[in-house]
């Protein structure tokens, strides 16, 4: 009876050993990180902004799409509006009281009644807005960090978990494939409000303020 009763005693030992066992390496296996979902940035809005472009600073009024639905043709009911940007420059001088509509490589620049519309067409027919033109860079930057179908791994969080940052890159158009103007990150709020834009090869670095909705 001792024998058996010594037995069992033991076999419950490595039983509890077993468990224990069980559960502390359980618990010693890291535990993946879990990482929220980056912000979805603002569709429509309206800001200030305060730029710098290879030397040159300024200031200017951005509404997003604000009425670049002027350069849509009727003929082109698939292209997103929503994409589409309009600025009003106040500075420096030389660019006060200018105004640019920008969508899907399109621009009309308008300086008082003075209006000239851009297209960027491969047929070289029509003028071109260059792709590294500050427009264009702004433009292609917001629309690439809107889009919902942007993998996770383009989106980072700052160490203060306040800001994420998104890291996308910039190429050419379609009829100058070769063309690259480099990586950016644009920083978003946590509401999905734009803060900065900074494209270093093409040395241009934005900052916006006073971001509204439009509903």
């Amino acid at each position: 009876m001792e024998g058996k009763a010594h037995k069992a005693a033991l076999y419950a030992a490595a039983l509890i050993m077993g468990i224990l066992w069980f559960i502390l390496s359980g618990c010693s296996r890291s535990i993946p990180e879990l990482i929220p979902d980056p912000p979805q940035l603002l569709k429509a809005f309206t800001c200030e902004i305060q730029f710098s472009m290879e030397g040159l600073e300024g200031t200017a009024h951005l509404e997003r799409p604000g009425r670049s639905g002027e350069l849509q043709s009727a003929s082109e009911a698939a292209v997103n509006t929503e994409n589409g940007l309009e600025l009003c420059f106040s500075a420096p001088d030389t660019l006060s009281g200018v105004s640019v509509l920008f969508l899907d490589g399109r621009a009309r620049i308008q300086i008082g009644e003075v209006m000239s519309d851009f297209l960027t067409v491969p047929n070289g027919q029509e003028a071109v807005l260059p792709d590294g033109a500050f427009i264009s860079v702004l433009g292609k930057a917001i629309e690439q960090a809107s889009l919902p179908s942007q993998p996770k791994e383009n989106w980072s969080q700052d160490k203060d978990n306040s800001e994420w940052i998104f890291t996308g890159t910039l190429a050419g158009s379609l009829d100058e494939p070769a063309s690259y103007l480099g990586s950016f990150r644009l920083t978003v709020s946590n509401d999905g409000l734009p803060v900065s834009l900074a494209v270093d090869d093409a040395g241009i670095s934005v900052q916006f303020s006073q971001v509204c909705p439009v509903i």
